[in-house]
């Protein structure tokens, strides 16, 4: 059975989960709240009409993104009593399941065949670099990509819909990415406001709210959660407290609201835990001789540029060591499949991923020990791949009384 054969029997069989636009998801919900915005040069969504529905009449829209809020910790157990109470659907998000990758599709309402920012690590031919797309930065030392030579709006080549927007909008994100290149972009360059807490957070919306003059968006993202996954796992109770303490806060926060006013939750992705299913892969490993670049993409979805007359060695040896573990597709594979998306891919996209992607079946990953950095160690809880527990998560609404 070939590995395209395998993984869509792991679909068919409910161990993972496709991607598809016919079932409700993340670019549904980012589609929706654009036409609400009134943009109207948007991509066909064929769920964006439902989710329009889901949300209602408002003259304000708060959209929280609770970075790593899978559907499976959104229960009673995790101490989200309120988020549960007011799930009005549950969605698929994006593959890969990495943050910037989904980000992207909340902000241009675009698969990532389309928008261009297929992972968290990208190959940049235009400057011959694997970068951390997110941070705006080199991967290997954290050297900004404007002083290399590389602008945002290459970076980012799709525009968002905040740009296109009739209805205002407005940023409330922690403090220290408030000014980020990739900040800027996600709200179209519109105003924003850095946080240093929850509290600080939930004043910055409501003053906001009172503040604001016609209709309008606030965006909100929350990265706690997401933060205290990888570090501790799903179920410790550091991750607990952090859902708690979104739960609360959102809970009072719609107490206060006014009747014309919507609070739509979502999150980018949620986590699964690794236990010891972490591999570790260093500059001098022979796999890397087969390649024309380092590892990029996320542990759980690596994407790899292998050098062509060494094609069939590496595959040979690849699944010879990870094959239990891995899918190992070309990217020609991933496009049919349309893991990223519909077709047609853009050329952006198509350029920035690589010949092959090492694709975990669940909790496996690999991950790249490239020099200067601990960034990418293994975690306690991960995700980029294609599990039910990375891939499902809640759309919440909740409106003011």
């Amino acid at each position: 059975m070939s590995d395209v054969e395998r993984l869509l029997a792991a679909f068919d069989s409910g161990e993972l989960v496709r991607p598809s636009p016919d079932r409700l998801n993340v670019v549904d919900v980012a589609n929706a709240l654009a036409s609400i915005g009134g943009v109207t040069d948007l991509p066909d969504s064929p769920g964006a009409s439902a989710v329009a529905d889901l949300i209602g009449p408002a003259d304000h829209i708060v959209v929280v993104v609770v970075d790593g809020l899978g559907l499976n910790v959104v229960d009673a157990e995790h101490g989200a009593d309120f988020l549960a109470a007011h799930v009005a659907a549950e969605i698929t998000t994006v593959f890969p399941s990495s943050t910037p990758t989904v980000l992207t599709s909340y902000a241009t309402a675009r698969w990532p065949a389309s928008h261009g920012v297929p992972s968290w690590h990208l190959y940049l031919d235009e400057i011959d670099e694997i970068a951390t797309i997110i941070h705006f930065a080199r991967r290997g030392d954290d050297k900004d990509l404007g002083s290399l030579g590389l602008t945002p709006e290459q970076a980012y080549p799709v525009p968002t819909t905040a740009s296109a927007m009739t209805w205002s909008t407005f940023g409330v994100v922690p403090e220290e990415i408030v000014d980020t290149p990739y900040s800027s972009y996600c709200r179209g360059h519109s105003p924003g406001y850095g946080y240093t807490g929850f509290q600080d957070a939930a004043l910055a919306v409501m003053k906001h709210l009172g503040e604001s003059g016609g209709p309008g968006f606030t965006h909100v993202y929350i990265p706690h959660v997401d933060a205290a996954s990888h570090e501790y796992g799903i179920g410790h109770d550091v991750t607990k407290q952090a859902i708690a303490a979104v739960d609360g806060l959102l809970a009072q926060a719609a107490a206060l609201l006014p009747p014309n006013v919507a609070v739509v939750v979502s999150s980018d992705h949620g986590l699964i835990d690794m236990d010891a299913a972490a591999h570790v892969i260093e500059p001098d490993d022979e796999l890397i001789g087969y390649l024309e670049r380092e590892p990029f993409g996320t542990a759980p979805s690596l994407m790899l540029q292998v050098r062509e007359d060494r094609a069939a060695e590496f595959e040979a040896r690849f699944r010879e060591r990870f094959g239990d573990e891995f899918y190992l597709l070309t990217a020609d594979e991933v496009l049919e499949l349309e893991l990223l998306g519909p077709a047609p891919a853009s050329p952006v996209t198509r350029r920035r991923m690589g010949n092959y992607m090492a694709l975990s079946t669940g909790a496996p990953a690999i991950y790249y020990n490239y020099p200067r950095t601990e960034e990418d160690r293994p975690k306690v809880a991960n995700h980029g791949g294609l599990t039910p527990e990375e891939m499902m998560v809640p759309l919440i609404v909740v409106r003011g009384r």
